[in-house]
């Protein structure tokens, strides 16, 4: 019941008007908290309005589930007015929710719902998406409440994005929309700091939590839980010696019925050292040990030993399904017919579903997942395998919880599960709604409800005993991950413009968790506070300890600056400020490091084939840098082999590589498997790996498309033992598969291809804006179809369209300059990227960018005007949908030639903007603007006589100054308003136009002839201006 009283009893916050963001760490807890806020303090009326809304987001029209598309120029996907209708007023609904309270429409806001405005009084969502909405400029929704579910996860890598969205928001006062202000002084006080709720059932160390989020604790323990627990802690080697005799014997004591035939094992021989394997079929020595599946063992033991629902924790996607298959092969299926037909490894969810048994993780599409949890809920699944997916704060109906294993592998080793998951997953056990009743079907074939005893059951599998028990009586505290991402949270933080000095970036340092523990456990992030520092010796009043942890913290701060500044995230001075490099990280959620990879990859001094010559060199799987050592050419298969890097590969593994190299070469060009290669060697795939199963279905795959024989074809045939798939290799393969609509034979590679087509669009999106920036056009086009092959899904078949109407071109003479502009109004309302190649080949050698001839790129919503400072010729020009098929094609010969001639002066200065997603440069140029004025009105208070000043803004800037002498228009309404302006003899010395420059706006002000005009632009418009105007 934790989920609903943070939200019920804010009143304070609902009688304010406020919205609230609730935080919750699973996209599958997101839509279950949603449905029962919703169910509580939603009227009926308006949750089924938002249901209506969420079912078009992720349907549409066509009932087909649309994939999330990332709209490269920070546009939303609206939906059409026709579907809002009928929530328009939800904010004026009259009805009351379940507590009385007036209607609050609550809106999931995850990675399963696509973009949309957010627009509700309460947002679900988990701390990844709002951290990578709230790092936006362009982010607008106000909130006073944020309830931050399972706070313990601070401990977790992702805890250090808690970490980054409670140090933005713990500070910020946001104003109270209901209160009546009716002097200066009541709309000071209006402002009230944003309220942070924490919620865990497992944190030990709460003071420090509580002084992290400036608030104070409530402390319940174990004599609150409704549910008795039983917890069994079970410590066993995974692997044993053990006899035939003796196993079978095992299993005879806790089900008669398991005496299966035993499978092949491999025998100890300690005599030799040496381990062989022996088949069913031969003689077998009843008493000498064999090698066994302990914890498997232990597993089915338990399993049988209990009654009701099962939850069974594993620590990997690919665990899911073997367990599964486990559990069919050992419990559901009795004898050894139904064995073997098990056998053929079938990798379907409906086929586990049919034997009772469902499986969750995060590599599920959400429709999947969703159909586990109803059909547990209904009592129609017996057991349920799944990740940590269902163990932060996920209710369902399971009287008992097994952790199968706590080793997990994560950055090239293997790791314990923290306490604080191990506690969480126990606590599935013995649900209070659930745990009275369960479905069971009587002699007679009808169902009732059968009542359980009320206690839950948990047992914890280990190999590490003395850790968990030494754990649980000690209770450590959590500790702060921040240390290991604070680069990139210091770098979307600068980005805000909101810390831009080396203080203010200490003073946000001081709000984070890892400040709290860093002051009390220093040595746990080698921090070494025992040196006394001489920047504070004189200051006696200052604890020795605190100076130094000062002195340690202005140290992490530079350090972290100046590995900005290496990478071109900032620019370093007195002050700090994000390059259009940094912004594009922060924008697109991507590492520090993956970035400087994408710049190193995009340097002039780059050779872009060599990246090509090392991916068909070294087989895809080695490091770009490796050399082949020696190749020695042999005429037996046996003995032929090729060495890299010490290691040697025999010929099966060289035959492989040359088909693998062969086959994705029919689909990828060497540009493509460039950019493949270095994106799936960054830190967003470094937990990609390769499991036996996986690494033989990609084999088989890959010989049955080169060879179009089957994979046991004699002549053909690859010995599987002696082939090594990479990751890199996964990865390809699977985009390769995903290309040509071919769904993977191994359920664990559907979820691989699910987790590659998110994050790998991300990244895409990433290159092509930095392409753009640096104008590598081609390699900007590459990215760009492949992303939107990536986001449009499979069918996706090119269709071309010659457009006429859509662009204009005029021929214009700027200050005895030739000029060629082109204005571009798109018919669909969606995004677009635009080519501009040369029609001939002497062009050709004038262009950066060898591989083909284009000379210009960008990309726009619906409309644009776009100017050059030369009179073009022979070219054409592509425009790409991306959202849709079409490829446009405009024709030169459609250009009209007549020439105007204009003069243009006055130019005071322009300030230009590199980031082509225009909601973040239109916040940096208010931002700007704002600025201009505030320093221009302080200069002109040491004049003896003061001017006025006129701002000019496009429609989505908000100019905040209300001085009397600051006239702001929008770009609309000054065209018919300047004849009045000039005609009230205002005395105008200062023009800023922000973000709506055209020609025709520019020689209307050249009419206040003493104005300095300055312009906030897009880079391309400020470039022309400063090629034509002296």
């Amino acid at each position: 019941k934790k989920n609903d009283c943070p939200v019920k009893n804010q009143n304070q916050w609902i009688d304010s008007g406020g919205n609230a963001v609730y935080v919750v760490p699973l996209r599958a807890l997101a839509t279950e908290i949603t449905n029962k806020l919703r169910e509580k303090f939603s009227c009926q009326n308006c949750a089924m309005r938002r249901k209506e809304i969420d079912h078009f987001t992720l349907f549409g029209n066509t009932n087909k589930k649309m994939e999330k598309k990332l709209d490269t120029l920070g546009e939303y996907f609206e939906i059409p007015s026709s579907v809002l209708e009928n929530i328009q007023e939800k904010y004026k609904c009259l009805l009351k929710s379940k507590y009385n309270m007036p209607c609050l429409d609550v809106m999931e806001y995850t990675g399963d719902t696509p973009f949309q405005p957010i627009n509700a009084r309460i947002i679900v969502t988990t701390p990844e998406k709002l951290d990578g909405c709230s790092r936006k400029l362009s982010f607008d929704y106000n909130f006073n409440l944020m309830i931050i579910d399972e706070i313990h996860l601070l401990e977790e890598e992702r805890g250090a994005v808690i970490e980054t969205l409670v140090a933005r928001f713990i500070d910020k006062n946001v104003k109270n929309s209901t209160s009546n202000v009716k002097t200066p002084e009541d709309d000071l006080n209006n402002f009230k700091p944003i309220r942070i709720v924490g919620l865990s059932a497992t944190v030990t160390n709460t003071a420090d939590v509580a002084e992290f989020l400036k608030g104070p604790v409530f402390h319940f323990d174990d004599t609150y839980r409704q549910v008795p627990l039983k917890m069994h802690l079970i410590g066993a080697k995974e692997t044993i010696d053990c006899s035939l005799a003796e196993l079978e014997d095992r299993r005879r004591q806790y089900s008669s019925n398991d005496l299966q035939k035993i499978p092949d094992y491999k025998y100890s021989d300690s005599s030799k050292g040496k381990s062989r394997q022996k088949g069913f079929g031969a003689k077998i020595d009843r008493n000498k040990p064999i090698k066994i599946n302990n914890f498997e063992e232990i597993l089915v033991e338990k399993l049988l030993s209990v009654t009701g629902q099962t939850l069974i924790f594993v620590n990997s996607r690919y665990d899911c399904y073997k367990t599964a298959s486990l559990i069919i092969r050992r419990i559901i299926l009795k004898n050894e017919k139904q064995q073997g037909k098990t056998q053929t490894k079938t990798y379907d969810l409906d086929a586990y579903i049919r034997h009772g048994i469902g499986i969750h993780n995060a590599g599920m599409p959400k429709a999947e997942r969703q159909r586990v949890e109803s059909l547990f809920l209904k009592f129609e699944l017996k057991y349920v395998i799944c990740t940590k997916t269902l163990a932060w704060g996920l209710n369902m109906p399971a009287k008992n919880v097994i952790l199968y294993k706590t080793k997990y592998y994560s950055d090239g080793q293997f790791r314990d599960v923290s306490l604080s998951d191990v506690l969480q997953i126990v606590g599935r056990a013995g649900r209070i709604d659930y745990i009275n009743k369960e479905k069971h079907t009587t002699s007679d074939g009808k169902d009732e409800t059968k009542h359980l005893e009320n206690f839950g059951t948990a047992f914890i599998i280990s190999d590490n005993l003395n850790f968990y028990t030494t754990k649980l009586k000690i209770k450590p505290p959590i500790e702060s991950c921040l240390l290991r991402n604070m680069i990139n949270c210091l770098n979307s933080q600068i980005g805000l413009e909101t810390y831009m000095s080396l203080d203010s970036c200490i003073k946000w340092f001081k709000r984070t968790f890892l400040y709290v523990r860093g002051s009390k456990a220093p040595g746990n992030y080698g921090f070494n506070l025992e040196r006394e520092s001489l920047a504070f010796q004189n200051e006696e009043s200052v604890p020795i300890e605190i100076q130094n942890y000062d002195v340690t913290i202005q140290n992490l701060m530079n350090m972290a600056i100046t590995k900005l500044k290496n990478c071109n995230l900032i620019t370093k001075s007195d002050l700090f400020q994000s390059t259009a490099e940094g912004r594009i990280a922060s924008y697109y959620y991507i590492d520090f490091r993956t970035i400087g990879a994408i710049l190193d990859f995009l340097d002039e001094r780059f050779s872009i084939k060599k990246l090509t010559n090392d991916f068909k060199n070294l087989n895809v799987h080695e490091n770009k840098k490796s050399q082949i050592e020696k190749t020695t050419v042999k005429n037996d298969p046996e003995i032929d082999s090729v060495r890299i890097q010490g290691k040697t590969l025999t010929n099966h593994q060289t035959l492989f590589d040359m088909q693998f190299r062969n086959l994705v070469f029919t689909e990828f060009s060497e540009i493509d498997l460039e950019i493949l290669f270095l994106l799936f060697n960054m830190k967003e795939f470094s937990q990609i790996s390769v499991r036996a199963e996986e690494s033989e279905s990609i084999i088989r795959d890959v010989q049955f498309f080169t060879s179009k024989k089957s994979f046991s074809s004699d002549k053909n045939h690859l010995n599987v033992s002696e082939i090594t798939v990479s990751p890199i290799q996964k990865l390809i393969f699977l985009v390769f598969q995903y290309f040509r609509s071919i769904k993977p034979s191994i359920f664990s590679l559907v979820s691989d291809t699910n987790f590659i087509k998110k994050n790998l669009s991300r990244l895409l999106a990433a290159t092509e804006q930095t392409a753009l920036l640096k104008e590598r056009f081609f390699v900007f086009k590459t990215a760009f179809l492949l992303r939107k092959r990536i986001d449009r899904g499979t069918n996706h078949k090119i269709q071309y369209q010659e457009i006429q109407n859509e662009i204009k071109i005029k021929k214009q003479m700027i200050n005895e300059h030739f000029c060629t502009i082109f204005e571009v109004n798109m018919v669909k309302d969606e995004t677009f990227a635009f080519f501009i190649a040369s029609s001939v080949d002497e062009r050709q050698n004038e262009l950066k960018d060898d591989q083909e001839k284009i000379f210009h790129a960008s990309m726009f919503h619906k409309k644009t005007t776009l100017y050059f400072a030369e009179d073009l010729k022979d070219f054409e020009i592509t425009i790409f949908s991306e959202n849709s098929p079409m490829v446009y094609k405009f024709k030169e010969d459609k250009i009209r030639n007549e020439i105007q001639k204009i003069h243009l002066t006055n130019l005071d200065g322009l300030i230009p903007y590199d980031l082509s997603f225009k909601k973040e440069r239109i916040a940096l140029i208010e931002n700007d603007v704002q600025i201009l004025i505030d320093s221009t009105l302080e200069k002109q208070k040491n004049w003896s006589t003061v001017s006025n000043i006129l701002v000019i803004h496009d429609d989505k800037i908000k100019i905040k100054n209300d001085n009397s002498r600051i006239f702001h228009f929008n770009v609309s309404e000054i065209m018919y308003m300047i004849d009045e302006i000039i005609s009230k003899s205002l005395d105008i010395r200062d023009i800023f136009i922000a973000g709506c420059f055209s020609l025709e706006l520019y020689e209307k002000m050249h009419r206040f002839e003493s104005a300095a005009i300055t312009i906030l632009e897009r880079n391309d418009i400020c470039k022309f201006l400063d090629s034509v105007i002296d």
